[in-house]
């Protein structure tokens, strides 16, 4: 059997989708597939979607079972139950590790810069001829993650790849109500609600732009509105994030259309203006820059920087 699996930190909305709708497609196709995880579920996935027939099960490999990687490839985060040994593939969209996996799998590696991994997912499925059989469950799921990973498309690593995906998945989903503002709405809820866990479930602990040292813990946040986010909830992300170490949060405002950046340190705050033009503010921890980012569009540009 092939066994579907994302990240060890936790499972967010691509991961899940990714996993799920691969999964799906591989049993049609009559290849015995399962989507195993023990990580948590992240803020990206509203409580609500938590309750939508998705199957995902509890790790349980067996000697001859065979492993695809989703939404991930840093080795870092490979779940210590994957032998590594006998992963056929990796479907990512993350860069920095595509000649690790190339010299490990022959013919195996899909790791190309865009908004959402779960894409290449969409775009497996479109390549089969078998889309009319995809469930509103997978129709739903790749539509919110494209929706979350694009930041309503207003990221840069957004593609017309992903807004093909999307496009599709959308008129095959059959919601009832606005998927946008429903998705971002309820992961705002959701965030609210239990902030504390919804920063912990969203960190990088070993977040790592080539021209700052060391590595720092970095959290994510998307929410629909978050004008006064940072007003209300500014003090708690600071207890969550501790004083021991240095970190680095993105909060990305939806419907605003940017990104605000908090930090607890000054070189920290250097590089983040350096690379995406946000200026800090007279303490020098905290900037608005002037469109969403996401982690990985930093990492990029840290990266292509250090070329420079």
């Amino acid at each position: 059997m092939k066994i579907v699996c994302t990240s060890d930190a936790y499972v967010d909305i691509d991961g899940l989708a990714s996993m799920v709708a691969y999964v799906e497609l591989l049993n049609k196709t009559n290849e015995p597939a399962a989507a195993m995880s023990e990580a948590r579920l992240n803020a990206s996935i509203p409580s609500e979607m938590r309750s939508w027939p998705f199957d995902l099960k509890m790790p349980e490999p067996k000697s001859d079972d065979t492993f695809i990687l989703v939404d991930i490839s840093n080795p870092t985060w490979i779940p210590p139950w994957v032998d590594e040994n006998r992963i056929e593939a990796v479907i990512d969209h993350h860069p920095g590790y595509e000649e690790y996996w190339r010299e490990r799998i022959d013919g195996g590696t899909q790791i190309e810069m865009m908004g959402a991994a779960v894409t290449m997912i969409w775009e497996k499925w479109r390549d089969s001829g078998l889309l009319d059989q995809v469930s509103e469950t997978s129709a739903r799921l790749i539509a919110c993650a494209i929706l979350d990973q694009t930041l309503n498309f207003q990221a840069s690593v957004t593609t017309d790849r992903d807004r093909t995906a999307y496009d599709d998945c959308l008129g095959r989903a059959n919601f009832d109500g606005d998927l946008k503002e429903w998705y971002f709405s309820s992961v705002q809820a959701d965030i609210e609600h239990d902030l504390e866990n919804a920063i912990k479930n969203d960190t990088k602990s070993d977040f790592k732009i080539p021209s700052l040292e060391p590595t720092i813990k970095c959290a994510q946040l998307a929410v629909w509105d978050g004008k006064d986010f940072l007003t209300k909830y500014g003090r708690k992300i600071v207890d969550v994030l501790g004083d021991d170490e240095y970190w680095l949060l993105n909060l990305i405002d939806i419907s605003g259309g940017k990104s605000q950046f908090f930090t607890n340190e000054r070189m920290t705050a250097k590089v983040i203006t350096e690379l995406t033009g946000a200026q800090f503010d007279d303490d020098g921890l905290l900037a608005v820059a002037d469109r969403p980012w996401l982690r990985k569009e930093i990492i990029k540009a840290g990266i292509e920087r250090a070329k420079s």
